[in-house]
């Protein structure tokens, strides 16, 4: 009960996605946190489920419909498919393009381990603070709209964390309200990752063409 009424308060909801994130950012797997999260998530969907069925509203926001499924982890943890997409489609860089398509197809079945370590993201400054901005600001828009009614809570169980957004948005609580919601949050998180991108790509580009300067030299020598 103590750890159920601190998952669902507004702290506890934004804090524990937010140091899954952390965590994957410094080369740990989230997933370790799995076995204490999973249950008191899957504990508010099924009491929710329970409310709605007597009749009453659904209250428990941290549910794993609500942020794999809802709005928060667009494309995996740290809404990580605005920036495969840039990588794929508008990288200066061979590698990075070649990352960001390799990457795609699993980033919109809400895998982004490629792109975590691959990018990489992880251990890498200049994504890293996007990565944690991301992990903040959709969990937090998510719970304010959400409490306040704007949205409906999801209700039902949805385990399917891989149904591409927004199909699994309009899944778990359908309503213009929650597409829009939805459009807030990719536009916010596209912005963030924006300049970061361009950053790291005008760098990568830099290393690039000093390796095939270096090569050059190497073969002319």
């Amino acid at each position: 009960s103590p750890l159920t009424t601190i998952a669902q308060s507004f702290w506890g909801f934004v804090l524990l996605y937010f140091i899954s994130a952390f965590m994957s950012s410094f080369g740990m797997s989230a997933w370790i946190l799995f076995p204490i999260v999973y249950p008191l998530q899957l504990q508010g969907i099924q009491d929710n489920m329970a409310a709605v069925a007597a009749g009453h509203p659904a209250t428990n926001i941290n549910t794993y419909e609500v942020l794999f499924s809802g709005w928060v982890g667009i494309g995996g943890i740290g809404a990580t498919l605005p920036l495969v997409i840039m990588m794929a489609f508008w990288a200066r860089s061979a590698r990075l393009k070649a990352i960001g398509r390799a990457s795609l197809v699993p980033s919109i079945f809400n895998i982004n381990e490629p792109i975590v370590f691959g990018a990489p993201i992880a251990f890498n400054p200049i994504l890293m603070v996007p990565f944690w901005i991301n992990s903040l600001v959709p969990p937090i828009l998510t719970y304010w709209a959400l409490s306040s009614g704007l949205v409906a809570i999801p209700s039902q169980l949805f385990q399917m964390w891989y149904t591409p957004f927004p199909f699994a948005t309009w899944i778990v609580s359908p309503g213009v309200a929650s597409m829009l919601l939805l459009l807030v949050i990719v536009v916010l998180v596209t912005l963030t990752w924006l300049p970061f991108f361009r950053a790291y790509d005008r760098q990568v580009s830099v290393e690039d063409e000093d390796e095939e300067e270096t090569e050059v030299a190497g073969v002319a020598a």
